[in-house]
């Protein structure tokens, strides 16, 4: 496929989507290199302490929240997949954990560990309510969940 069919059969995949979600994909596509830069430049701790200095916003009922929740989660893959940043599972958790949070959504960042082989791998997910988006739902049968970071800075969502 020549790159100007595949810009093409892009477009038009994004014009399938619905305003809200091209909306939630323009902002992914947006913070996700700034999560990835700040990672490296100053760490996770100092990174998402910058990111919880904003206020949520309130959203409505639980349906909404639902769907939005899964949106957001979907156009952050979507961006990763497609924007120019490498970002890692740490950097798409914390950026869904973000708009999330933003949106008045009170999810969890879950970081995960496990030793596989001799060797110590990590990994990072959201929940809400209990329901993983953006991994797997076994991904707690993979790896052993640490303390939630994401809730400590949160604005009192636990």
């Amino acid at each position: 496929m020549n790159l100007k069919r595949a810009v093409l059969d892009r477009y038009r995949k994004f014009q399938r989507l619905s305003r809200t979600e091209q909306k939630l994909f323009i902002r992914a596509l947006a913070l996700l290199p700034v999560v990835v830069s700040s990672h490296r430049l100053f760490g996770f701790t100092k990174t998402h302490s910058f990111l919880c200095h904003r206020k949520p916003r309130r959203t409505g009922a639980v349906s909404e929240i639902t769907g939005h929740a899964a949106s957001t989660a979907r156009m952050i893959a979507a961006a990763a997949r497609y924007g120019g940043v490498r970002a890692n599972c740490l950097a798409r958790s914390e950026a869904l954990w973000w708009m999330l949070w933003r949106a008045g959504i009170a999810s969890d960042l879950r970081i995960g560990v496990r030793k596989s082989h001799g060797d110590f791998t990590a990994h990072a997910w959201v929940e809400w309510q209990g329901r993983v988006l953006n991994d797997s739902a076994d991904v707690h049968e993979h790896f052993a969940a640490l303390e939630r970071p994401g809730n400590a800075m949160g604005a009192g969502f636990q």
